[in-house]
């Protein structure tokens, strides 16, 4: 009999670990190889449906019917490796990623550097998940991000929801769309070459040390062309912003200032109530040596 505990055991044994050094992934280690492996943490998942499935009228879904959510476990097998922008000629596969060289996307790159390519087609779209376990020693509220979309082809027409939209889950099964993120034709165009994405995430719920959080990069499967534009994921940084141990203690210290001045505004109404309460449920997420 399977316990839970060994579930989750087994989990965090394949996840990737944020550190408060950060996390770092190249695809480097892939090399030639078609084993997804090497890269731990990374899977591939996909969705059925058509290339009509997600249009810009209908933007990406993170949750419901024909969304993120419901996308199913594809192929940990590599399709390539794929060294050369001839061998790319007409390739596209729903379920499965390729090991594509980054040099294809930007001559200056190494010969061993490798991204992790998509080009869906017949289903409604592919994505690159990333589980990662929070080994930061306390709660992770938000992060900064950074990774390249590597532009391997130029399709016969540009393609709507270019590039990879990129979605967070903390319980593995609610997904949310970072939004300020979502790529369009001018910073993703249908051209040769690299961009550079960045920015900072914040979540809706942290996510508590030694819990996974969930990433899926998202490329739909565009009706403009077929193949759609090959793109790739490379280099991606993820940097852990955590909150001053000291927040907890000064929002407190608000509230019974609140408290000892009779400010009546609504939003001070729970520490008016019951002060001690009031702030044990804003620091429950905090480690102990924080709280209230």
């Amino acid at each position: 009999m399977i316990t839970a505990g060994a579930l989750i055991a087994a989990v965090n044994a394949q996840a990737a670990s944020l550190t408060n050094s950060g996390y770092t992934e190249t695809f480097d280690e892939l090399g030639t190889g078609t084993s997804l492996a090497p890269a731990s943490g990374w899977a591939v998942e996909y969705l059925s449906g058509s290339n009509t499935t997600w249009t810009n009228s209908t933007g990406i879904p993170g949750n419901g019917t024909n969304s993120v959510a419901s996308m199913i476990a594809g192929s940990s097998t590599l399709l390539g490796p794929e060294t050369t922008a001839a061998s790319l000629s007409g390739l596209k596969n729903t379920s499965s990623a390729y090991n594509v060289s980054a040099s294809i996307a930007n001559s200056s790159a190494s010969s061993t550097d490798v991204a992790l390519a998509t080009s869906p087609t017949v289903d409604a779209g592919i994505a690159l998940q990333l589980t990662i376990t929070n080994n930061t020693g306390s709660a992770l509220s938000n992060f900064g991000i950074s990774y390249d979309i590597d532009r391997f082809t130029v399709a016969s027409a540009a393609n709507e929801l270019p590039g990879y939209q990129l979605f967070y889950s903390t319980d593995g099964s609610t997904w949310t769309n970072v939004g300020a993120l979502n790529p369009t034709l001018t910073n993703v165009p249908n051209t040769v070459g690299v961009t550079n994405v960045s920015g900072v995430v914040n979540l809706y719920n942290s996510v508590a040390n030694g819990s996974n959080l969930e990433l899926r990069w998202v490329d739909d499967d565009a009706s403009q062309s077929s193949p759609d534009q090959m793109i790739g994921l490379n280099n991606v940084d993820i940097t852990p912003v955590p909150l001053p141990a000291s927040l907890p203690l000064l929002v407190c210290a608000l509230g019974a200032v609140a408290l000892l001045s009779g400010v009546k505004s609504e939003k001070w109404r729970p520490w008016r109530a019951s002060p001690a309460n009031a702030c044990r449920r804003f620091a429950r997420s905090w480690p102990s040596a924080h709280r209230c």
